[in-house]
């Protein structure tokens, strides 16, 4: 109960940084059924795309570097979550690699 507690206060929260640690506080709970492991893995995705939409609003061009320092996770991992983010069409947008932006498209 307490697990479930942390990880919804988390998620209410949109704190990621909330949410791995109620997982690192609560691993034998969180992690042993594979179907609330599943469904967390779903939750997660969603609050770090709740969060990156959120970032990535006020600007027409951002560096992923800046983005993974605002949102504390390794770059690769945003970009890929930005990859992703384009290609489901929740953000209109490319990725620049020639200098690692991500440039927002006029709608």
């Amino acid at each position: 109960v307490d697990a479930m507690m942390a990880v919804a206060v988390a998620y209410k929260e949109r704190s990621l940084r909330a949410f791995e640690a109620a997982l690192a506080a609560h691993p034998e709970a969180l992690a042993a059924d594979p179907v609330v492991h599943t469904h967390l893995g779903a939750l997660y995705d969603a609050l770090l795309q709740a969060n990156l939409v959120k970032l990535i609003t006020p600007f027409s061009r951002v560096s992923l570097v800046h983005l993974a320092g605002l949102i504390g996770l390794d770059v690769n991992q945003v970009e890929a979550k930005c990859c992703q983010m384009i290609l489901d069409k929740v953000i209109s947008a490319v990725i620049d690699q020639s200098d690692g932006h991500l440039v927002k498209l006029a709608e």
